[in-house]
Order: structure tokens, then C-alpha cells, then sequence
């Protein structure tokens, strides 16, 4: 089963990054952690497929994060930033600093299924199998506490 870790500082982030994770693929594994030290502890102990990092965050930033999982962590893990300053160039400037993808923050479905996709397509356990739910569409849906949640708008 592929392990995702999602460090983010926002609770809400948190909450919503989580349920489009569950709808796009079932079967992962999501852990949580509040912000860059929490989750550099866990990727310490713990093996994961994927981080998804916020960039701005308190006790230890997504680059500081970054820095410490590429200069600490003994098997590679892809990174994958989060940041809700969307200007012209950060994006390129993000990449050149070291992150594997970027994703903008309201955090759209078809992209985080586009970066799921790429780094987590198939399982290692079941290399012919995608961990992916295609019929997963943009229509709304009702989340576990009845919340109506529509996914893919950009507002």
C-alpha cells in the first residue's frame, strides 16, 4: 500500500487534501502532520511514497523541509510543494529549488490526480494494477459528514 505524508499547517488544508486523496485513490495511506518538524520527524521513522508539503509553515518551512529530506533521508522520497502564492515565476523558481512538482493552492482535483498518478500510478506490490479511481469525476459529492464538496473549480 502507498504511503502518502501531507504537511500542512491549515487544519481545513488538511481536512480536504485528505478527503480528495481517499477519492482519488482508495487504498492510500494518508498521514497528517501540522507542520515542516512533525513531519521531517515522521519521515524519519516512518517509510512513505510521497510528501506533499505546504511551503509556508511554522517551526520548519516547506524549503526547510525540502532541504532537510534531501540532505537526512537516507531513500529518496518525491516532494511535492503546496503554496497558495500563485504568482508569475514561482512555480519555475520552486522547481529550480529542488521540489519534484508543484501544486497551487485551492488544490485542484485533475492536478493532484495528475501528481498521484506520476508518483504513486502503480503499486509497488502490484505494478500492473493503478492505485488511481478513474470514475472519480468533478461532479459534487457528499463528504463523510454530509458536506456537499465539489472538486476541479479553480475559485
Amino acid at each position: 500500500m502507498a504511503r502518502v505524508l501531507v504537511a500542512e499547517d491549515d487544519a481545513l488544508n488538511r481536512l480536504v487534501i485528505g478527503e480528495m486523496l481517499t477519492l482519488i485513490a482508495p487504498t492510500l495511506s494518508v498521514s497528517f502532520a501540522n507542520d515542516g518538524q512533525q513531519a521531517l520527524e515522521m519521515l524519519r521513522s516512518e517509510r512513505f511514497d510521497l510528501l506533499l508539503s505546504d511551503v509556508s509553515m511554522p517551526n520548519l518551512d516547506g524549503l526547510g523541509l525540502l532541504e532537510a529530506v534531501h540532505e537526512q533521508l537516507a531513500t529518496p522520497i518525491p516532494v511535492v510543494c503546496i503554496t497558495a502564492f500563485a504568482v508569475v515565476g514561482e512555480k519555475e523558481a520552486l522547481l529550480d529549488q529542488g521540489f519534484d512538482d508543484y501544486l497551487s493552492k485551492p488544490v485542484d482535483m485533475d492536478e493532484l490526480r495528475r501528481v498521484v498518478a506520476r508518483y504513486l500510478g502503480k503499486t509497488p506490490t502490484s505494478p500492473n494494477a493503478s492505485i488511481i479511481d478513474t470514475s472519480i469525476s468533478n461532479q459534487p459529492r457528499q463528504n463523510s459528514t454530509g458536506t456537499q464538496i465539489t472538486h476541479g473549480s479553480s475559485t
